[in-house]
């Protein structure tokens, strides 16, 4: 009833559902175009509505990181500077320090799609897949492929780095 920046988590709450939703819709969004890119790679207006998107995407990050920074600043200059500041509760505090780390990671995951958008395209080339995600010889038809251990380890080593 009675908010105040420094004594509520309800608007970083609030923000993350908001900002969650966004990035979701927009981060289908920029897979939707650059998949459609590979149908039509000369045309421009993809790649600029593609380079907007990433934009937006790290504009919008760098905001949802701003104000958890400026909240948590706040908060801690009033715990150290101000005697007549109420604390919160711990596990308030602890969503603050949470909300700053997560949108950083958000922030800098942000900063990658273009690497990230970059390889769905090489692997989308790379391997001729169908809407289903199944690969497909050049006429169309999906490859039957006999699982085996042999396949299954020659997969994994290109990302057996991420498994150690």
């Amino acid at each position: 009833m009675r908010f105040h920046i420094k004594q509520s988590t309800f608007d970083l709450a609030l923000i993350t559902m908001f900002k969650c939703l966004f990035l979701f819709i927009l981060y289908s969004k920029l897979e939707d175009i650059t998949l459609e890119q590979l149908k039509k790679p000369y045309d421009y207006q993809i790649n600029r509505i593609k380079l907007t998107m990433h934009l937006v995407i790290i504009i919008s990050s760098l905001l949802f990181f701003v104000y958890p920074v400026i909240k948590g600043g706040l908060i801690l200059n009033s715990i150290l500077n101000d005697p007549s500041y109420e604390q919160m509760h711990l596990s308030y505090n602890i969503l603050v320090i949470c909300a700053v780390i997560f949108s950083l990671l958000e922030f800098i995951m942000a900063l990658l799609s273009f690497w990230a958008m970059r390889k769905l395209k090489i692997q989308r080339i790379l391997h001729r897949l169908n809407d289903a995600l199944e690969e497909v010889e050049e006429d169309g038809k999906p490859i039957k492929r006999d699982v085996n251990i042999f396949r299954l380890v020659r997969l994994i080593k290109p990302v057996s780095y991420f498994i150690r």
